[in-house]
């Protein structure tokens, strides 16, 4: 008798049997038995799944369990499998082990000269392994369906590869996938995994398409401070001479002699209370707008390379804190933080729970940093402080005033 032999439902039942047994010897778990679905038939269904166990049984692939009262003695209740390897080979089947690392091997590796990319990456081959090996799917997609989940960890590798900043959605997903409608046709699995990893509630995640640049041109970035900003074919523009102007990312940018640091500001209310209220010589002001897009990450790269200093103000959460480390790995720069402290957070923050998933937090409490210790506070506890920036009132970064909260 071959695979081909075996009733579809016994072969399907058989499989999921073997799988069960498989994950037991790596867990250490009691042995799984199967019960015998003979009594459950009739006629020949019945008849051709009793010929196809007998045969199994004579072949060492499983072995009976007959039943412990006296009067059953003699009727087989259950099933063992004696010899798991010769089991798959009746079955035809991969054994699961197989199974998960070849689904494993597919997942992408594209960009993974990327540090955040490849980060990507290994968390998803951890996590997908971890749920495969429990026989539990990850996120939707079972050891089977390993080649889609591949895709999908193209497409999000390519956005934290920076490879979809100022492209359509169609465009972007043609490059990547070589399918124009991939992107769109699957952007809730997409933003669904990229939530995951970054460690976000759903509710309050940022949409990554977005945040890495689809869907739009190339957007302008809201920028103050006394600074020149010169465009190939056209004159230059003397920023300081208005509150603020929105500038595209492609242009030379010439800080004055007398500018020291460049600061990001996550909130738009607090972007532009700054500037009206606390406006500083010293100082350029770049508006990111929660998650930075990679027209604002260009042109901060381009301000700390001629010699500034990076100050950030944003929200003092776990949110906020996923916020300066993503920026911070897209600038390749750590920041120094303005009104970002944790003695401040303690006199003035709002009691909040903690994250379900606080990946970012883990990450940042196990590093060097300022946000080490913050991001080791929110961990502390179930509830903890939070404090929004819109509730600060804006300071110079050099000039410190008295501080108040809203």
């Amino acid at each position: 008798m071959t695979a081909i032999d075996l009733p579809q439902a016994l072969q399907r039942e058989l499989c999921m049997f073997a799988d069960k047994y498989e994950r037991a010897t790596w867990s250490g778990a009691r042995e799984p038995t199967l019960k015998s679905p003979s009594p459950t038939l009739i006629g020949q269904e019945r008849e051709l799944t009793d010929a196809a166990l007998e045969y199994l049984c004579r072949a060492h692939a499983l072995k009976p369990v007959f039943g412990r009262r006296r009067d059953q003695a003699h009727v087989i209740e259950r099933y063992k499998i004696a010899d798991l390897d010769t089991l798959s080979n009746q079955l035809g089947r991969t054994p699961l082990g197989d199974r998960i690392d070849r689904g494993l091997a597919s997942i992408s590796r594209s960009y993974a000269d990327q540090t955040e990319a490849r980060s990507f990456q290994d968390w998803v081959i951890r996590a997908a392994a971890e749920k495969w090996r429990a026989g539990q799917s990850f996120y939707g997609y079972r050891i089977d369906n390993a080649s889609a989940l591949s895709t999908v960890v193209t497409v999000a590798t390519a956005l934290i590869a920076g490879k979809g900043a100022g492209k359509t959605i169609r465009k972007f997903s043609a490059e990547s996938t070589k399918d124009s409608k991939f992107v769109g046709d699957h952007r809730g699995k997409i933003q669904r995994l990229m939530v995951a990893y970054y460690g976000f509630e759903p509710e309050t995640a940022p949409d990554f398409l977005s945040k890495f640049g689809i869907g739009t041109p190339a957007a302008p970035v809201f920028v103050s401070g006394q600074l020149k900003a010169t465009y190939q074919g056209h004159t230059g523009i003397e920023v300081g001479e208005v509150p603020f102007v929105g500038l595209p990312p492609n242009g030379t940018f010439s800080p004055a002699v007398e500018v020291k640091a460049v600061l990001t500001i996550e909130n738009w209310e607090s972007f532009y209370r700054h500037i009206a209220e606390a406006p500083e010589r010293e100082v350029i002001v770049l508006y990111t707008g929660g998650f930075a897009s990679g027209e604002t990450v260009s042109i901060l790269k381009k301000l700390i390379s001629a010699g500034l200093e990076w100050f950030h103000w944003g929200d003092i959460d776990p949110y906020g804190l996923a916020i300066v480390q993503a920026l911070e790995v897209a600038a390749g720069q750590t920041s120094k933080p303005h009104l970002m402290s944790h003695e401040w957070l303690q006199e003035v923050g709002e009691w909040a729970d903690r994250p379900a998933n606080a990946k970012v937090l883990q990450e940042l409490a196990s590093r060097e940093g300022w946000m080490r210790d913050l991001a080791r506070y929110f961990l502390s506890e179930d509830r903890t402080r939070w404090l929004e920036q819109e509730r600060q009132d804006p300071e110079p970064i050099f000039s410190p005033l008295e501080r108040k909260a809203s």
